[in-house]
């Protein structure tokens, strides 16, 4: 499964606990435990990605981060 980060991810049924988040910045979470994720783009408007955002994604393999991108906190892609 594939993502393109924009401003807002609107819940689906196979997203409902994946992807809330607002504005310029990826909450702390927002992705936490979505195991089908398998890929990231960032669009540039995305300003700060929060604590464990990504956290527990397994079957990430991909991740594209633009350098526009100012902040990354701790842990964003744990386990």
């Amino acid at each position: 499964k594939k993502v393109k980060i924009k401003s807002y991810v609107e819940p689906t049924k196979d997203n409902a606990s994946c992807g809330y988040f607002f504005r310029r910045v990826i909450g702390s979470h927002a992705f936490d435990g979505c195991k089908k994720l398998e890929e990231i783009m960032i669009i540039s408007s995305i300003q700060s990605i929060s604590d464990y955002a990504f956290n527990d994604c397994s079957e990430l393999k991909q991740v594209s981060i633009p350098s526009s991108t100012e902040s990354i906190q701790y842990q964003v892609f744990g386990h």
